[in-house]
């Protein structure tokens, strides 16, 4: 047929039998008119009584362009109640002579499923379509039916009240990738985005949190965080000079960080808009809310509202911060805010929360030189593996210098004169508290962005428990409704949310049926030593198959990067990593976890065989690439169940520092595991055990093949005691007028056959250590409640009744003036643990001579 066909000619021309012709038009090289003229071939092979067709191939898009363009007349005269018709610009364009059916996914829709077997898939109901109540339906036998020429006028009534086949409620990642894939197979799409401003005034453009609030600039502040502590502590050890003539350091600047960020997020915001005009996809900067569950309430505060109509609708809203709810809470920013400060810079911050938001926002701002705090109520990072969360906890405090206010909340704030927020709290041990800060950043958790939505008259229901929007594959309880993304209980994670947005268009509109897999979604945490996971937690792996079905290997690891600068390789034992197995399934892998650089680049890759399915012998079995830290998953031996332990490397110095060069006169607070010396310098490294000092040089017992190091010295179980206070009642009517008092007692427990009575689990050739001069002791702080003592010789030098609470992950003070010019330490802690229904009391005790001039 030549491409100059009359269109008008070919629908003048009346059907005389059963044969339908489809007429199919488009450019050469389209490779969807290429796609649909084998579509149509195909069927007049299956069906040549049934169906014929004929292709008008133009040279290029511009003449097709410009035949669609000289035929608007004759569409307009015979297409006039489809407005589909006389919009539809793109290749092919394809009809019959007596209905418009599209493009090509209309006309592959059109045949497979055929109108009296339910609308096809892809033709949109949006427009009023005659179409043959019968056409290309199967029947019974298989064989073609006759083309009837009537329509159904019920279903074009239907079809025609709706204005967009789909409505996007949310321009972010998730919304955007369900609405540009409807698009694509032919729906008419819209999509409504209007960000409210947060409280402090902060707005921003499309596309979400995670691009304008979220992942993009979080992941831009904490690449500017980790180069500058390369250019401050590394920089020197790997032969860069980066000093100015004059010896000055390098300068941050926090609004040239703001602007930079703020340029590329712009960028971003455009390239989105650019996409949704190229897929045809309507882009209204509206906030939009249900008034029935196919009508939409439009809103601007400038440019008032209006209503529109669609057959379906995907909310894809999102979430924001959740508001601090006390006096003065208005003065706080929160990750709303903090990206887009131009006019200020954080300064000294104080970070309320203990979520993924508030340590990575705590990590970036302390890499780039502003003193922080983090005010923590409970646990660090809930919902991830609790092993790994008090690891980061550890590491920001000890080594990034990042001071933790624990098992407490503000109460309020106050702006002072000069601009500064007065922050006022108490303490756990009831002491009132107050500091003036020049940020609070509140980060205490996020909530669905659901408010406005009038879902209830959409009749639109919430799980009561979570205040998210309950679904069954994204379908919610009003059948043309869906949800996505942190809308709904599922991983608030911007790949999950486009993934989900994406399979879930291919299934209303092209037929599909693969479903979202929320199980083993990798993710990150980027603070300042990084983390990634994939699979189950620790926790979580014990409720599904039980402690004993479990087998945890686990390792610390040194990264190479780390290896020549002083200042790193202090935290270099940091760096750790655990893969958690089913022993009943051939150690299959349900979950790891990896903590330290590059966590997202390693955790991707492992994700792969995460969702493949993998043991523990294929893992060790494959060769990895050295030097790189991800081969440590390829060489993990040990077990948790061995008894071995690691932990961070924690020192008590004569001259401690928060990062550098630890001297050899150290000796290790809580859990020595091997001692070395590093370019002449001794380090004691990552320790075992719950929290017991274990000094240098380590205890090593090996009895049928099981490491003793690190162990508890003793039990005490069902005593009636199950709390701190209650351990210093029970001390008291024993008549002990001590700790020490209690644990030296050889008649109230018995040891382990392996431990020194007087010493615990330390090695009875202990040489002795030097004298601190600064009289003070750092801890990475104890891992279960209970009291605790340190003695030097007779005289009490430290206590506390919860030393849990009371000796926190820090620097703390001893007066060693008592030693003389030699003593010997001695060190107690009874913590508590309830383990399978049982309050079991550890023993543990350690001791050390220290001296002015000592023998190591």
């Amino acid at each position: 047929m030549a491409s100059g066909v009359n269109l008008g000619d070919t629908l003048s021309t009346a059907l005389s039998s059963s044969v339908a012709t489809f007429y199919i038009a488009g450019w050469k090289s389209c490779t969807s008119f290429v796609k649909a003229r084998e579509v149509a071939a195909a069927m007049q092979m299956l069906y040549p009584d049934r169906v014929a067709f004929e292709t008008h191939p133009f040279e290029d898009r511009n003449a097709f362009k410009q035949w669609l363009s000289a035929s608007q007349d004759d569409i307009t005269a015979h297409f006039g109640a489809d407005s589909r018709a006389t919009k539809h610009v793109t290749s092919p364009f394809v009809w019959s002579s007596t209905i418009f059916v599209g493009g090509c996914d209309e006309l592959l829709a059109f045949f497979r499923s055929g109108i009296a077997v339910g609308k096809p898939q892809g033709v949109m109901p949006s427009e009023k379509q005659p179409t043959p109540s019968s056409a290309l339906a199967p029947e019974t036998d298989g064989s073609m039916p006759d083309v009837a020429a009537e329509t159904s006028s019920t279903a074009a009534k239907e079809e025609a009240s709706y204005d967009y086949d789909l409505v996007v409620i949310g321009g972010g990642s998730g919304g955007l990738a369900c609405s540009k894939e409807a698009a694509s197979f032919g729906q008419k799409v819209c999509v409504l985005d209007y960000v409210k401003p947060s409280p402090q005034g902060t707005s921003w453009g499309l596309g979400g949190t995670c691009v304008n609030v979220g992942c993009i600039p979080k992941k831009l502040m904490h690449q500017s965080s980790l180069i500058g502590e390369v250019l401050h502590h590394d920089s020197a050890s790997f032969g860069w000079n980066v000093s100015s003539g004059q010896g000055s350091a390098p300068i941050f600047d926090w609004k040239q960080l703001v602007t930079n960020v703020d340029g590329y997020i712009r960028g971003i915001n455009f390239k989105y808009k650019v996409e949704l005009r190229s897929k045809y996809v309507k882009y209204e900067n509206f906030l939009g809310s249900f008034i029935d569950p196919h009508t939409l309430e439009l809103w601007h505060p400038r440019k008032g509202s209006k209503q529109i109509t669609t057959r379906d609708v995907v909310i894809a809203v999102g979430g924001r911060p959740r508001e601090l709810t006390i006096p003065g809470g208005e003065h706080a920013i929160s990750s709303d805010d903090i990206f887009w400060m131009k006019t200020k810079e954080p300064g000294k911050t104080l970070v309320v929360g203990a979520s993924y938001v508030a340590l990575e926002c705590a990590g970036f701002l302390k890499g780039m030189g502003y003193d922080v705090k983090v005010m923590v109520r409970s646990i660090l990072l809930r919902g991830f593996d609790q092993d790994m969360a008090n690891k980061i906890g550890e590491y920001m405090e000890v080594q990034s210098g990042i001071e933790f206010i624990r098992k407490t909340v503000p109460q309020s704030i106050t702006k002072l004169e000069n601009g500064q927020l007065l922050v006022k709290w108490t303490s756990e041990d009831g002491e009132s508290c107050e500091e003036a800060f020049d940020s609070v950043l509140n980060a205490t958790g996020r909530d669905p962005d659901i408010a406005k939505l009038d879902l209830d008259k959409a009749g639109v229901k919430l799980n009561e428990k979570t205040g998210r929007i309950w679904v069954k594959h994204e379908q919610t309880s009003t059948p043309n409704i869906y949800a996505i993304g942190d809308v709904i209980d599922a991983p608030e994670l911007t790949p999950v949310a486009i993934q989900a947005g994406r399979l879930l268009s291919r299934r209303l509109y092209n037929n599909a049926t693969v479903q979202m897999d929320y199980d083993k979604v990798c993710t990150a945490v980027f603070t300042p030593i990084e983390y990634g996971c994939c699979g189950l937690s620790e926790e979580d792996s014990i409720k599904r198959f039980g402690k004993d079905k479990i087998e945890v290997y686990h390792t610390n690891f040194v990264p190479l990067e780390w290896s020549l600068s002083t200042e790193t390789r202090a935290a270099a034992e940091s760096c750790y990593v655990k893969v958690i197995c089913d022993r009943i399934r051939d150690k299959f892998v349900v979950g790891f976890h990896y903590l330290g650089p590059n966590a997202g680049e390693v955790t991707q890759a492992m994700g792969l065989a995460m969702k493949l399915g993998f043991t523990y012998d294929q893992m060790v079995d494959t060769v990895g690439i050295h030097p790189t830290t991800a081969e440590s998953f390829t060489t993990l031996e040990v077990t948790k169940s061995s008894g071995v332990y690691f932990r961070t490397s924690i020192f008590i110095s004569t001259n401690m520092r928060l990062s550098g060069s630890f001297p050899c006169s150290t000796f290790l607070l809580l859990l020595a595991l091997l001692p070395a010396c590093v370019a002449g310098q001794r380090r004691l490294d990552a320790g075992l055990g719950e929290g017991q000092i274990v000094l240098h040089p380590p205890p090593f017992f090996v009895v049928d093949g099981l490491d003793f190091q690190g162990m508890a010295l003793a039990y005490l179980q069902e005593q009636g005691i199950n709390t701190s206070i209650e351990a210093q009642s029970w001390m008291q009517q024993q008549g002990y007028s001590s700790l020490r008092a209690m644990l030296d007692d050889e008649s109230l427990y018995k040891v382990t056959e392996e431990a020194i009575f007087e010493c615990g689990l330390t090695s009875p050739r202990t040489e002795t250590q030097p004298i601190p001069t600064n009289n003070s002791f750092q801890t990475s702080g104890y891992t279960l409640d209970g009291p605790c003592e340190i003695w030097l010789d007779d005289t009490k030098v430290a206590s506390g009744r919860n030393c849990h609470t009371e000796f926190p992950h820090g620097q703390h003070q001893v007066d060693y003036s008592s030693c003389g010019g030699s003593c010997h330490l001695s060190w107690y802690w009874l913590g508590i643990k309830y383990v399978e229904g049982i309050y079991s009391w550890q023993v543990y005790k350690n001791c050390v001579g220290l001296s002015k001039n000592p023998t190591a």
